[in-house]
């Protein structure tokens, strides 16, 4: 019999001394094939919601790639949303100490990774060495990094996708050297009607509008009003991204 298990899966592993059984392998086998099965009913569903969108005339964004079945903001996560038919690739990046950009949620990476500290306080090299280990169905991608925001608009480019990056705002500042690393970036992906930048912070999008007047740029606002609605206008090129709720009657 088997006298160790996997971690993840619990899948039975025989050391040499041990008596392998036929029904331990056909117990290895059935749960392998139940994981493979739930993957594949959960991509035929957002298969079907992608379907939908374009019916109605609506577009359908896949929020940090399809982090529903794949860990969020990876290069797994991205290229199957493509794949199951997102008309938008939603992101989150970071700046880096030596000015690379890395999708990612959270600045904390131990958040996701096997790493701690900052993703603004290291250099890429090190924050691309950590490993991945949360996440959806993280037991099938192992040794899984973080992606660089490069690599996401490869994929989109290839898939001919609309990418949307959040600028994120937690520990950072986006002064104007990295701003128009971001716009440097879009330009030499040929990506400027194909990008849509998205923040919270309304002088950030200023400062992007500064720098580049192509690209879209969509604020993440709480409640409308008419300075909120004013401050969009006056960027220009620029929509409103609020939570339903923040819809009110006035």
């Amino acid at each position: 019999m088997s006298s160790e298990k996997t971690t993840n899966l619990q899948l039975n592993k025989w050391v040499p001394t041990d008596y392998v059984k036929m029904d331990e392998f056909n117990e290895n086998f059935d749960k392998i094939d139940k994981v493979a099965a739930d993957h594949a009913a959960q991509l035929a569903e957002t298969s079907k919601l992608g379907a939908l969108g374009k019916l109605n005339g609506q577009y359908v964004a896949a929020h940090r790639g399809f982090g529903y079945v794949f860990p969020e903001n990876t290069v797994v996560a991205f290229e199957n949303a493509c794949k199951c038919g997102a008309d938008i690739i939603e992101t989150d990046i970071y700046y880096t100490t030596d000015n690379k950009f890395i999708c990612s949620h959270n600045n904390d990476i131990s958040t996701l990774t096997d790493g701690t500290g900052y993703i603004t306080e290291q250099s890429s090299t090190d924050i691309l060495s950590y490993r991945i280990v949360n996440g959806s169905n993280i037991s099938l991608f192992p040794g899984l990094t973080l992606c660089t925001f490069e690599e996401m608009l490869t994929i989109c480019k290839r898939y001919n996708k609309i990418a949307m990056p959040e600028l994120k705002t937690d520990n950072a500042t986006w002064t104007d050297q990295r701003i128009k690393g971001v716009i440097d970036l879009i330009i030499d992906f040929g990506m400027e009607e194909q990008v849509i930048i998205q923040c919270f912070d309304i002088e950030t999008l200023n400062n992007i509008r500064k720098i580049n007047k192509k690209v879209s740029l969509l604020y993440l606002g709480g409640t409308i009003n008419q300075t909120v609605i004013d401050n969009v206008l006056n960027i220009g090129n620029a929509c409103l991204g609020i939570a339903y709720n923040g819809v009110t009657s006035s």
